[in-house]
């Protein structure tokens, strides 16, 4: 009966949506009840034999569920189908966005880190997100779709100091010459502050960055990971974000919505914060919107080389052994190959 429905089953019951899988009756997918999935979501076999979570529905159209399901729970209501003075479950949900598992998130301790970077684990990544998905994210703070849009342009110079360019690329409309123009593809910025360049740490180019990059040139890639498809909104981050947190669940450090792999720009944030880098250029290190008016209309942009020197001393993680976790050249060129994306 419906005045029975309790607040906590519509609560499983919305959390269970962000683990439906992609047009699972067209592919043959039975769904499970809401707490046996969230206990158990639905895997598939990969093409490296790995057990992984399937393709999800996205946020929108677990968000159209939760409408409709508004819509109907308000027509009982007024319908007096509920217990007079009984609260609407459904009302007051979290919705559902692409980047939730982002939220909340909190910083990686020392312990962790040194688990998450353990050369025994991390060198037996199966893919380059698996690699360099973590030490991009740690050694920049960058957020993951920036990380993941990354194109071979985008590695620049300024004032001596590598980086990488974090910009705002529009799509280009079909039959012109930038459509034409393979050096960079479409990407977005979550704000307009977020439009920056990063310096690159030492110890990334001492890890064997630059072999890599080299590697994916020599293959004919454009972009730094060639292998991550583009959804619907021009954004990469999905396959990196799970093998990710799949990495992170391996070595025991996952917990959902709390360590991911947003953990690592949060992270990066309270090392900057407890260095002697000044506000303002942590905020334009991490691409975050600085705070006061003065700050944001007075203020000038921190020189690249200044700010790199503040940030490589508070970046500084000595028990990472650069010299175990070394990229060997050639990895992974026959596995990415076959699978380049658009």
């Amino acid at each position: 009966m419906i005045h029975e429905i309790k607040l906590s089953e519509i609560q499983r019951f919305n959390e269970a949506l962000a683990l439906v899988p992609l047009h699972a009756s067209k592919r043959g997918i039975a769904l499970k009840p809401a707490a046996e999935l969230i206990k158990n979501p639905i895997t598939q076999t990969n093409e490296d034999g790995d057990e992984e979570e399937v393709e999800c529905i996205s946020a929108n159209t677990a968000n159209l569920h939760l409408t409709n399901l508004q819509t109907m729970f308000g027509s009982f209501m007024k319908g007096g189908r509920m217990p007079e003075g009984a609260r609407n479950p459904i009302e007051g949900l979290e919705r559902h966005s692409d980047g939730n598992q982002e939220i909340g998130a909190d910083a990686f301790e020392e312990d962790e880190l040194r688990r998450i970077f353990d050369p025994e684990m991390i060198m037996q990544a199966k893919r380059p997100t698996q690699f360099w998905g973590p030490l991009l994210a740690l050694y920049t703070g960058a957020r993951l779709n920036d990380l993941a849009c990354l194109d071979m342009a985008d590695f620049v110079t300024e004032k001596g100091i590598p980086c990488i360019s974090i910009r705002f690329v529009p799509r280009a409309k079909p039959g012109t010459i930038q459509h034409k123009n393979p050096r960079r593809s479409a990407k977005q910025t979550k704000t307009p502050v977020s439009r920056r360049h990063v310096p690159l740490h030492p110890d990334l180019w001492e890890i064997g960055l630059q072999d890599y990059i080299d590697d994916m040139k020599n293959i004919g890639a454009t972009r730094l990971f060639p292998t991550l498809p583009s959804d619907t909104k021009g954004k990469r981050e999905r396959r990196m974000s799970h093998d990710g947190n799949e990495y992170l669940k391996k070595v025991e450090v996952h917990i959902p919505r709390i360590k991911v792999m947003h953990s690592f720009r949060d992270t990066v944030s309270d090392m900057l914060g407890l260095s002697d880098m000044d506000e303002f250029t942590a905020d334009q290190w991490t691409g975050h919107a600085t705070q006061g008016v003065k700050a944001k209309h007075y203020r000038r942009k921190v020189a690249i080389d200044i700010m790199a020197v503040k940030g490589f001393k508070a970046l500084d993680f000595p028990f990472i052994d650069t010299n175990r976790i070394q990229y060997r050249k050639g990895w992974w060129n026959e596995w990415t190959v076959p699978r380049m994306k658009d």
